[in-house]
C-alpha cells in the first residue's frame, strides 16, 4: 500500500532518522502540516523544508524543487487543516469474510479482501461510512499479490460487480469503486495493524501458510522452514552477522 496510514510516526521517523521515504511529495505535505501546525508562516516553513530536504534527499537541488515545494505548502495552508493522519488498525468482521468466502474464487475472493479493506481506511479518511474506494487500479493491483495487470485488475473488479459485491463510479474516468458488502459492525475476526502486505491476513485466515517474522511480528510467507524473518528484518540481521564476522575475522580468539 503507497499511502502512508500513520502520519505522525512517519513525521517522528523523518525528524530523528531523515527519512524521506519512496514518495518525497507525501513527505513534503507532512512536514508542511508539521510546521504550519507549530506557528511557522509559509516563508519559515519553505525555509525548514528546504533544510529538511538539503539533508536528507540525495540529489536534492533548490533549483528544481522550488517550485513543486511551494505549491505543496500553499495547497496544505488553504485547507487549514494541520491535523496529521494516524490509522493504526482496521477491523474485518465475519459477516463480510462470509461475503468474500461464497465467491469461491481464490483470485477473485483476494481482489474483494483488498478493496474492503481499502474502503475501510478511506472511511477512516474521511471520517464517514462511504465504503467508497479512492485508489488507483495499480495499486489495487499491486496489494492483491497476484502478478495482474492493471487491465485484468479492471476485469476482475467488472466480475465482482456482476456478482453485486461491488459498483463503479458514475463519473467518467473514474476508477473509483463502492463495495457493497461493507459493514460497520459484526464479529470482529481480523485486525489489520501492518498495511504493507494486507493481502497476507486473508491468506492467512484460509488457512495459507503464513507466519510471522521473529522480529517485528509482521505477516510473513513461509517459504520454507527456515524463514523467520521480514526481508527488512532479514538485511539488519545478515548486516549484524557479516559485522561480527568481521570483528572475529580481525580479532581472533587465541588459545
Amino acid at each position: 500500500m503507497r499511502l502512508v496510514l500513520n502520519e505522525k510516526k512517519f513525521l517522528d521517523r523523518a525528524l530523528k532518522q531523515g527519512v524521506v521515504g519512496k514518495k518525497p511529495t507525501v513527505t513534503l505535505i507532512i512536514l508542511a502540516k508539521h510546521y504550519l501546525s507549530i506557528g511557522q508562516n509559509k516563508k519559515q516553513v519553505f525555509s525548514s523544508i528546504d533544510n529538511f530536504m538539503s539533508k536528507n534527499h540525495k540529489g536534492y537541488v533548490l533549483t528544481r524543487w522550488q517550485k513543486h515545494i511551494n505549491k505543496v505548502i500553499n495547497n496544505v495552508y488553504k485547507r487549514k487543516n494541520y491535523d496529521l493522519l494516524q490509522i493504526d488498525s482496521v477491523n474485518v468482521y465475519k459477516n463480510e469474510l462470509d461475503v468474500v468466502a461464497s465467491i469461491n474464487n481464490p483470485d477473485l475472493e483476494r481482489l474483494a479482501f483488498v478493496l474492503l479493506v481499502y474502503a475501510k481506511i478511506f472511511n477512516k479518511m474521511f471520517g464517514k461510512e462511504r465504503n467508497w474506494v479512492n485508489a488507483s487500479i495499480k495499486e489495487i493491483a499491486e496489494d492483491t499479490r497476484l502478478g495482474i495487470s492493471d487491465v485484468d485488475c479492471a476485469l476482475m473488479i467488472h466480475d465482482l460487480y456482476n456478482a453485486g459485491l461491488v459498483r463503479p463510479s458514475k463519473v467518467v474516468d473514474s476508477t473509483d469503486v463502492k463495495v457493497l458488502f461493507a459493514d460497520s459492525q459484526g464479529d470482529i475476526e481480523i485486525e489489520i495493524t501492518d498495511f504493507d502486505n494486507i493481502v497476507l491476513y486473508y491468506r492467512k485466515h484460509i488457512g495459507d501458510n503464513i507466519g510471522n517474522c521473529e522480529v517485528c511480528g509482521k505477516l510473513i510467507e513461509m517459504t520454507s522452514n527456515r524463514k523467520k524473518y521480514c526481508d527488512d528484518c532479514w538485511k539488519n540481521v545478515w548486516r549484524d552477522y557479516n559485522a561480527q564476522k568481521q570483528k572475529e575475522y580481525r580479532n581472533p580468539v587465541r588459545v
